[in-house]
């Protein structure tokens, strides 16, 4: 069960560090997508925040399965 919750985890994840990412461009002035032109800023911060964010969310996710197996063997 754990390595599955492991596999739903990572499967999950990108489309929620996508769109965390596609909001944090929205700050950058113009943000991609719908015919829109992109500041030179648009494709790092989309390129950084993606990365960042599906880093912070698969460490939280792994501690969470971590603790809560640990919890239930006692």
């Amino acid at each position: 069960m754990k390595v599955g919750l492991r596999i739903l985890l990572v499967f999950a994840s990108i489309p929620l560090a996508a769109l965390i990412a596609s909001y944090a461009s929205s700050f950058t002035g113009a943000p991609l997508g719908a015919g829109k032109e992109a500041t030179p800023l648009t494709v790092p911060v989309l390129f950084a925040v993606f990365v960042l964010s599906l880093g912070l969310i698969l460490v939280i996710g792994n501690l969470s399965i971590n603790r809560y197996f640990r919890s239930r063997a006692k």
